[in-house]
């Protein structure tokens, strides 16, 4: 056979199986098309030898002579994984989504220690920054209570128990603290200007910094007599 030939029957043969697939029928029957979706089905036809394709189907065909039986498949080979493409832009954001629900409430917590400057005292009570100026308090226990920054001066606190509480910078200016019990309690910065402290308890206190001028140290002795402190004088 001619080149001239073999390409004339390969041109016939391609235009012949174009026709078949788009008009869906052949010169001499229907194509029979398989309907199984995702599947591949095999065709079978005759091919002359002038390049005419006829009786195309899916059942092998009785060709007329001169013509042979040729077959192919609906769906060709896995073709080989091309080249990944570059990564696309970022798409917009989307829209908020609905609220979810609302989860179950949880356990209700420990009650704290209340605030209140109005309180009555109780022990570990906090009542830093409250003013309780000539205040009767005396005999009232207040161990562990928060008094940083209390103003309690004029206050009668004689005979009451203040181990391990805070008075941190409170103000005891001019107070009774005759026989109180302050033993642990942090007392630095406090003011005990004029204040009458005989018979105090102050083992283990914390005294940095507090303020002595004219007071009537635990011991009976005055401040002023002895460079300005009662840290010596603690009886």
């Amino acid at each position: 056979m001619s080149a001239r030939r073999v390409r004339k029957s390969r041109v016939g043969l391609a235009a012949a199986l174009g026709a078949a697939f788009l008009s869906g029928a052949a010169t001499v029957g229907a194509v029979q098309i398989a309907a199984a979706s995702g599947s591949s089905t095999t065709y079978r036809a005759c091919l002359s030898a002038a390049g005419d394709l006829s009786r195309v189907g899916t059942k092998v065909p009785s060709c007329p002579g001169g013509s042979r039986t040729i077959s192919w498949d609906s769906t060709g080979p896995q073709g080989l994984r091309g080249v990944r493409g570059p990564q696309g832009p970022r798409g917009a954001t989307g829209a908020i989504g609905p609220a979810g629900t609302p989860g179950a409430k949880g356990p209700a917590g420990p009650g704290g220690i209340a605030y209140s400057c109005s309180a009555s005292p109780y022990p570990g009570i906090d009542l830093a920054d409250c003013t309780f100026t000539s205040a009767e308090l005396a005999g009232t226990v207040l161990d562990g209570a928060n008094l940083t920054g209390a103003v309690l001066n004029k206050a009668d606190l004689t005979g009451a128990s203040l181990i391990g509480a805070d008075l941190t910078d409170a103000n005891l200016a001019d107070a009774s603290l005759g026989t109180a019990v302050l033993s642990w309690s942090d007392l630095a910065g406090a003011n005990f200007t004029g204040a009458y402290m005989g018979g105090a308890h102050l083992g283990g206190a914390d005294l940095t910094g507090a303020t002595w001028s004219n007071t009537t140290c635990p011991d009976g002795s005055n401040s002023d007599s002895d460079g300005g402190t009662c840290a010596n004088d603690l009886g």
